[in-house]
């Protein structure tokens, strides 16, 4: 990506907000500069440089200030790096999987799931609107078996059972 180059005043704060969840910031800067995570307005990171140097940033669901102690200049370079965060657990769910498909909408900001299919094979459709899953042609999971998956924003799984077996999907949003 091309870099953006920005100067702030001296005491000034910038917040760095156009990041991907996931992805890597890194920060070129000269003169005196204080970088602050934060996570739901509470700061969990912090970064102080005196002169001049680099500092590379880990993106999850934080937010960055940078605040020039002095008379820094920043060249922010923003790319998209190569992990995937599995988040935190939040909304446990306990979705039936019966002989007719049954749509859950999840929480909408909720982007990564981890699902377990409990007392039979499952097949299931995720999309960002209302889904039906097909006991033939959809995903499978099957009994036993663990899946960590990405969603899509306004996230929707639809559930049914593969063969004649009543089943759970056992599901975490990751936040």
């Amino acid at each position: 990506m091309t870099p953006i180059t920005t100067t702030i005043a001296a005491g000034a704060t910038l917040a760095i907000t156009t990041m991907p969840e996931g992805g890597r910031v890194t920060v070129t800067h000269s003169g005196h500069l204080r970088l602050v995570e934060t996570v739901n307005s509470n700061p969990v990171g912090r970064y102080e440089s005196r002169s001049s140097g680099s500092v590379t940033l880990d993106v999850t669901n934080a937010a960055w200030s940078a605040t020039n102690l002095g008379d820094a200049t920043l060249e922010i370079t923003i790319e998209k790096a190569y992990m995937e965060i599995l988040g935190k657990p939040g909304v446990p769910r306990q979705l039936a999987a019966g002989s007719t498909q049954v749509n859950t909408a999840l929480t909408e900001t909720c982007r990564r799931l981890s699902m377990r299919a409990v007392g039979a094979n499952i097949r299931y459709l995720i999309g960002s609107t209302a889904q039906a899953a097909n006991a033939d042609t959809s995903h499978f999971i099957a009994d036993g078996e663990r899946l960590d998956i990405s969603l899509p924003a306004t996230p929707n799984i639809s559930v049914i059972r593969d063969a004649s077996t009543d089943g759970v999907l056992e599901v975490t949003e990751l936040v």
